[in-house]
């Protein structure tokens, strides 16, 4: 995700927008589980590490990504069906499909929550 960052286009993903939080989170995540080189000792990156393995079920976290991945994937049909105007289509299941979404926004949410709240984060880095 970062890779090539260096690139004048490159931009950073938003932790403002749920995309930009679950991009940031995944690729952290990634570092987090395959352990890290000692070119990435840095004290956020421990920090993050930390919190991770520590605070965090990362089985479930991989399965919340895979249940938003899905669900975003079915929110590109129902985008391309009304672009269509193939909407006998979208109706069945919505119901399901709707109340899923809220399902998959609470857990990340409480994700979200479980690494804001360590505070080890900025314990580590001396941050009020």
């Amino acid at each position: 995700m970062f890779d090539g960052c260096e690139n004048d286009k490159f931009r950073f993903p938003s932790i403002n927008q749920i995309s930009g939080k679950r991009k940031i989170i995944e690729a952290t995540l990634t570092w987090a589980e395959n352990g890290y080189n000692n070119a990435d000792k840095s004290k956020y990156l421990c920090a993050i590490r930390k919190v991770y393995t520590d605070k965090l079920d990362i089985k479930k976290v991989r399965e919340v990504f895979t249940r938003m991945n899905e669900w975003c994937s079915y929110r590109n049909e129902v985008i391309h069906a009304l672009m269509n105007k193939n909407t006998e289509s979208l109706y069945s299941g919505l119901a399901d499909r709707v109340s899923e979404g809220m399902v998959i926004a609470r857990d990340f949410d409480n994700l979200v929550k479980k690494i804001k709240r360590s505070g080890v984060i900025r314990k580590s880095l001396n941050l009020k």
